[in-house]
């Protein structure tokens, strides 16, 4: 489906893509693309054996490194490309996980504003990013309801 074709951006490891840092007319952009690429693909790792700390501590470190002059993030996700959007949608992801419902919803807002404002707000990455929002609604809802009823 459309839904999983989507969320599947946002769980693949990335290539690294530039041929090589010594052929590379930036050296140091280059470089900073291979740690990021690493550090996200570690994190997915992460995500899989079920270390949610390690694996938001190297999307974090992947996030501030593509966020320097050097960096060269994409913002939105596309296949076998590390983006913005990708390293923001994993680390919401874990938030919600981890019960951190309002941090979650701000890691997903910023998320879909940059997919919505490069793609439009009926883009697959958009969609795939308002459906976890919707989620986290819904839990935040349930969860006030039952204290509600006690």
């Amino acid at each position: 489906s459309e839904y999983d074709e989507g969320m599947q951006t946002f769980s693949s490891p990335v290539s690294v893509p530039c041929g090589g840092i010594e052929s590379s007319p930036n050296p140091e952009q280059c470089r900073i693309t291979i740690m990021m690429a690493v550090l996200y693909n570690l994190g997915q790792l992460h995500v899989r054996i079920g270390e949610d700390e390690k694996a938001a501590n190297f999307f974090d470190r992947a996030l501030i490194l593509g966020r320097t002059p050097d960096g060269c993030l994409d913002s939105v996700a596309s296949k076998g490309r590390l983006s913005t959007s990708a390293i923001l949608h994993n680390l919401g992801h874990i938030k919600y996980r981890g019960g951190h419902y309002t941090e979650a919803l701000e890691i997903y807002t910023e998320a879909l504003n940059i997919a919505s404002n490069t793609f439009g707000s009926d883009h697959l990455d958009a969609a795939a990013t308002m459906n976890c929002i919707g989620v986290i609604h819904f839990h935040t809802s349930r969860d006030n309801m039952d204290k509600a009823m006690e």
